[in-house]
């Protein structure tokens, strides 16, 4: 749908169907899309298809509205159209002497209109959509036998139903998509899909498509602006028409930032705000004890007009700075407490319990370690408590500390994690 990344976005998408089989579909094509204004989605799309001689080209565009109700709620409705530019391969069709009368009222209509529309409902992460894909008669040309055929405007209608569901806010989610087409010529077709979304960085899923098949696929999203999915489809039952997998590539680029519900940051907006600030941050000049001593507090202007009597003015005393408790020992190791009160850094740790790992007093080193803890095959978080000024490496985060305790007893088996600890944030 147009729009639903809430800013400029482009994709790449490649399928290569039934591979192996001389004249089967391959399709390319480039997708761009963004909304105005959080109300009015755009896109335009240029594509190309090819099945058998026959070479379609594409170009379509779309708008739209969208009503939003509060957040996370909202109806979208949209409509778009275009031209389809058909031609056949008269290499590959021979000398181009067409006998067949059929295939001669083909470049009669080489040329032809296009135009679609559709609504959906969004709340929350719940999904529901209708799609009139077909909204202009034509006659259709198929390339197996280049038979005739008439699709009229309400022959075909998709009906789609997902919810995207957060099962652990930041790290797991699952959506499950149900799609429904129905076309006058070819009946009804059910396809569904499961997809997994891990720490919004990689994906996989399954999906079945009535007629087709099955599909296996991944998914890579880096810094939230690059994506990246492959898919594999393979037939299965007796009821296929060819005995071939298929396949399919698709890249793409996000412009921006991410907006999240009610201004919230996610984890990846966090940590990049943080290292902005630790890359840009000046760097601070020690300042010696007798600086310290004879600093004065800047004087506030009196409404009086004369100045005091000098001998009247009261000594000022140095200011007094409260400094926060040492967290850690001469070897650099963390012994502060292990419940802190929750504070209002970027990063700073909601309010829960977390498995940590490693503790530091700087952002750098953290990421650092958390990087080298990707890399050994574990997904690893970065928090902030401001009441110690530490930053948190931890590996789970749960609602309760029994919780913690378990998770913390498992991983005390891995060398890596024996030294774990369980902090809990009030």
């Amino acid at each position: 749908m147009a729009g639903y990344e809430n800013r400029p976005a482009v994709f790449l998408h490649y399928r290569n169907q039934w591979t192996g089989i001389e004249g089967a579909p391959t399709t390319a094509t480039l997708v761009f899309h963004t909304l105005y204004k959080e109300t009015v989605p755009f896109a335009f799309s240029v594509s190309n298809d090819r099945r058998g001689l026959l070479s379609s080209n594409v170009l379509q565009m779309g708008s739209g509205f969208r009503a939003n109700f509060g957040t996370e709620h909202y109806l979208s409705f949209g409509i778009g159209g275009g031209m389809a530019f058909h031609n056949i391969d008269m290499i590959g069709a021979g000398n181009g002497s067409f006998i067949d009368p059929s295939m001669a009222g083909i470049f009669d209509n080489s040329i032809r209109a296009l135009a679609h529309a559709g609504i959906n409902y969004h709340y929350k992460g719940f999904n529901f959509g209708i799609t009139l894909p077909t909204m202009l008669e034509h006659t259709a040309v198929e390339s197996s036998g280049f038979s005739m055929g008439q699709f009229k405007p309400l022959d075909h209608l998709n009906f789609n139903l997902s919810y995207y569901w957060h099962m652990v806010e930041d790290k797991l989610a699952i959506e499950p998509l149900f799609i429904y087409r129905q076309s006058e010529q070819f009946g009804g077709r059910l396809e569904g899909y499961l997809t997994s979304t891990m720490a919004n960085v990689f994906m996989a899923g399954i999906g079945y498509r009535q007629f087709m098949g099955a599909s296996a696929f991944i998914g890579f999203n880096i810094n939230d602006n690059y994506r990246f999915a492959y898919s594999f489809e393979f037939p299965i039952g007796t009821e296929m028409v060819f005995n071939a997998a298929s396949h399919e590539i698709s890249i793409g680029m996000v412009f921006g930032e991410k907006k999240t519900k009610r201004g919230k940051m996610s984890y990846i907006q966090r940590r990049n705000a943080v290292l902005a600030a630790a890359r840009n941050a000046p760097a601070k000049q020690p300042v010696s004890a007798s600086q310290r001593a004879t600093a004065q507090p800047a004087v506030v202007p009196s409404e009086q007009k004369s100045a005091p009597e000098p001998e009247k003015m009261q000594p000022q005393s140095p200011p007094v700075v409260e400094e926060k408790p040492a967290s850690r020992d001469a070897e650099g190791n963390y012994i502060g407490p292990v419940e802190v009160t929750r504070g209002s850094h970027n990063l700073e740790l909601e309010k829960g319990f977390y498995v940590v790992i490693a503790s530091f007093d700087n952002y750098r080193d953290a990421d650092a370690y958390s990087n080298d803890i990707f890399t050994k095959g574990y997904f690893a978080k970065i928090g902030y408590a401001t009441q110690t000024g530490d930053y948190h490496v931890y590996i789970h985060s749960g609602i309760t500390v029994q919780d913690c305790q378990r998770e913390k007893s498992r991983l005390s088996t891995v060398p890596l994690f024996r030294n774990a600890w369980v902090l809990t944030v009030k």
